[in-house]
């Protein structure tokens, strides 16, 4: 087994490994790129897709990307790992390690200090072997569980009381500067939220995204209070449920009865797609709970009526907005983040400012 960078002639090979190597759990799903692998990887950022061959067969894939951030409230370039998939012929020690290596090499161009990673919570034999620090792994210092949320858009979406003082309404391409100079001014306090530009919307890295797909809450003075965005991405990125445990596959009839009873969605039969809104760029004001909740009444108004069965977002366990979340009926993902790092990269990594909360875009992990 050898590794390098993608070719074009690669692409095909890429989807069909996403397809058919599903993510463990209760429920197995399959990170579906189609119909063009390379779409969905640009919303990371600029990247390098690094390809495992054996036999002159595609065998496994990681994607080493970077992009703008917030780190310490200064913009600063940082680094993404992601997309580790290997078939199952090619899971061992010295095959991860050699490719490493590959990454360690790519790494020698100096582009970023360190980078991001997350790794499922109850994969624990995926974290032990990663966070070991052996066969010239880069080291994996804990930032904490990060939680990301399926919450079903219909009727069961919590409801709260209207904000009197705060209108909510979709931006548009004539105040979108505003709305941007407010996510930079304000995110720029959660460690790692993106620096933005207005242009940035007519670029690969947020394919799909438009001004109008943003909401806008407003004070009576007519300050902006806060912005959530809702990404459709299916044209280029799907999740299809693969599987189930055994124990859920053989009563699933009955598990869709309680599901239904708690106002949530079926779990669909195996090889469905789950229909999700990403929501994106969520950014509150003082992380104020009124603010937010009448933000996400504007959601279930404007894509109630949508093909979609569930918005999806996340949030780090410190930050504040979670609570609303998590007080809602929902499934449930958890991983660990991670600032992965060389030698190079551990100053950066000590000079963490702790008391900001992580930020992650869901929708573009």
């Amino acid at each position: 087994m050898y590794f390098a960078l993608d070719t074009s002639q690669d692409e095909p090979q890429l989807r069909k490994l996403l397809r058919t190597q599903p993510m463990p759990g209760w429920v197995r799903l399959t990170y579906e790129r189609e119909p063009n692998f390379f779409h969905a990887a640009a919303t990371q950022g600029e990247n390098q897709v690094v390809v495992a061959r054996q036999n002159g067969e595609v065998v496994g894939t990681a994607c080493r990307s970077w992009r703008e951030v917030y780190l310490n409230g200064q913009p600063t370039r940082l680094g993404y790992l992601s997309g580790l998939r290997l078939q199952e012929s090619a899971r061992n020690r010295t095959g991860l390690a050699n490719g490493y290596a590959f990454i360690k090499q790519l790494h020698g161009d100096g582009k970023v200090p360190g980078y991001l990673s997350t790794v499922i919570e109850s994969n624990d034999h995926a974290r032990r072997l990663l966070t070991s620090g052996r066969a010239g792994l880069p080291a994996y210092h804990d930032l904490g569980r990060f939680f990301t949320f399926a919450v079903p858009l219909d009727r069961s979406w919590p409801t709260t009381n209207r904000h009197e003082d705060l209108t909510v309404e979709s931006a548009t391409r004539m105040n979108f500067e505003e709305v941007i100079q407010f996510l930079n001014e304000q995110g720029c306090r959660r460690q790692f939220f993106p620096v933005l530009r207005a242009d940035d919307f007519d670029q690969p890295c947020w394919r799909g995204l438009a001004p109008e797909h943003f909401l806008v809450g407003r004070n009576s003075d007519g300050r902006i209070a806060g912005v959530i965005g809702g990404w459709d991405q299916s044209t280029f990125k799907q999740t299809r449920v693969a599987g189930y445990a055994p124990g859920i596959a053989h009563s699933r009839w009955l598990c869709n009865a309680g599901l239904r009873l708690a106002g949530l969605p079926s779990l669909p039969l195996p090889g469905g797609m789950l229909k999700l809104l990403n929501l994106t760029l969520i950014c509150i004001r003082d992380d104020l709970a009124d603010t937010f909740a009448a933000l996400l009444n504007g959601v279930r108004e404007k894509w109630s009526h949508s093909h979609f069965d569930f918005i999806c977002c996340g949030f780090h366990e410190r930050d504040s907005l979670i609570g609303m979340v998590k007080s809602w009926r929902s499934l449930r993902y958890v991983s660990r983040l991670y600032w992965v790092c060389w030698e190079d990269g551990t100053d950066t990594f000590r000079r963490l400012d702790s008391t900001r909360v992580p930020h992650l875009e869901v929708a573009t992990l």
